[in-house]
């Protein structure tokens, strides 16, 4: 639920993946599905890994990619981080994963477009395999402050264990995808910025890197040049589980 909602907001009340609600002191609130990690898994990630604080910092659209000083020492870690989106045309901002100088993953929202990315097509020097880019929709709503009404921040998380990464954003988007890096060295993580204006920056704060999550999948290949497992047909029961990739 977001509450406060402004109420001009353009398209407010169109067909959506939202509903809006007349609260009973007269704000509006929309309401859409929440989807987020769950709290014990997050504990877990953190106890088990070893956690960085990137410094908080203002970036513009040409700043491109800044490694973060404490690098991942595998293709295991996670990225938690907040962006508020500042100025009328600020850039595509976001996080860099799985990088080395040959390959490398982008993860990024797009204001204007209201959209949240992975774009893959770097991802990998092996062309065949998945490059295309996955999107999903993302709105950050305007709420009040005070007198006025002001934009929501990004509140991403990012889940990187080996070939699978996972993306949440302000609990309401989620993407998963494969990568499938060729180079051993292609584990690196930092800021990503494109494009935008001369006077809009995005703000990174609240950052955390954890460094070596557990392996959710021990039976799959570390190594993603290698072919993947097959498992076999799937079991017969919806509540059956299988090992492997």
């Amino acid at each position: 639920v977001t509450r406060n909602v402004d109420p001009n907001t353009p398209g407010l009340r169109d067909p959506g993946s939202w509903k809006v609600w007349n609260e009973t002191d007269g704000g509006l609130s929309v309401v859409t599905v929440g989807q987020k990690i769950i709290p014990e898994t997050l504990k877990e990630y953190k106890a088990k890994s070893k956690v960085s604080n990137p410094q908080a910092r203002s970036l513009n659209g040409s700043t491109g990619y800044v490694p973060f000083r404490v690098q991942p020492t595998s293709r295991y870690y996670a990225i938690s981080a907040n962006l508020r989106f500042d100025g009328d045309n600020p850039p595509k901002a976001g996080f860099r994963v799985l990088a080395s100088d040959q390959e490398y993953t982008d993860i990024y929202y797009d204001l204007s477009a209201e959209t949240l990315y992975i774009q893959r097509d770097h991802s990998s020097l092996i062309k065949t395999y998945g490059n295309e880019t996955e999107a999903g929709k993302l709105r950050l709503w305007k709420t009040k402050k005070g007198n006025d009404y002001v934009r929501q921040s990004l509140n991403l998380t990012i889940v990187v264990d080996n070939s699978v990464v996972e993306v949440y954003a302000n609990d309401v988007t989620v993407i998963t995808t494969r990568v499938y890096p060729w180079l051993s060295a292609s584990k690196g993580a930092g800021f990503f910025t494109n494009g935008g204006g001369s006077n809009s920056s995005v703000y990174f704060s609240n950052l955390e890197v954890w460094d070596g999550l557990i392996n959710a999948w021990p039976r799959r290949p570390a190594d993603t040049r290698k072919p993947l497992l097959w498992d076999g047909p799937l079991p017969n029961s919806a509540w059956s589980s299988w090992s492997g990739v």
